[in-house]
């Protein structure tokens, strides 16, 4: 299986020549959230600037981990390649990539801090999406719901997989 495979990573085919305005903007909103998010952890403010900064400092690069994954789930399937993601962030595909790898990682090794703010990003992001998408149809946000219910449930699971397996 290849290394795309194992992310869930499809070839969208004829990919768009780059972003959108409103994919810029969906973007910079789950960027600000990240960054937000990640400042309340750490004892730094990160701004998107940060983000996009070659900064190693733990809360920055979680953070920038955290909207590479956030993206690639709600982009992958719009015909938005890890280039365009990675190309928003001044970086490339194979950091997108990279990222998505230390994400699995730190969900397999069920790092606390890690999943927390993945948790609160994702929730704020879909508030906020929400609350853009009021034209949208209301099936969009029951299914949004339903995704961050899945999630959670899936979190559950592993906890559950994860005591059997220690035995407890």
């Amino acid at each position: 299986m290849s290394v795309y495979a194992k992310i869930g990573y499809e070839s969208p085919g004829a990919p768009k020549k780059g972003l959108t305005v409103f994919d810029q903007r969906i973007f910079g909103i789950i960027a600000g959230v990240c960054a937000d998010e990640a400042s309340k952890i750490g004892e730094v403010e990160i701004s998107i600037d940060d983000l996009k900064s070659r900064s190693r400092v733990h809360e920055i690069a979680m953070a920038r981990q955290i909207f590479f994954n956030i993206v690639w789930r709600e982009y992958s399937r719009r015909n938005i390649s890890l280039k365009d993601i990675g190309r928003y962030m001044g970086r490339d595909h194979s950091t997108v990539l990279h990222s998505l790898r230390v994400h699995e990682n730190y969900f397999q090794t069920r790092d606390e801090l890690y999943m927390s703010l993945y948790t609160r990003c994702r929730l704020i992001y879909s508030e906020a999406l929400n609350a853009l998408s009021d034209g949208l149809p209301s099936e969009i946000d029951r299914l949004s719901k339903d995704i961050m219910v899945l999630e959670l449930r899936r979190k559950e699971l592993l906890d559950e997989l994860r005591n059997k397996q220690d035995g407890k």
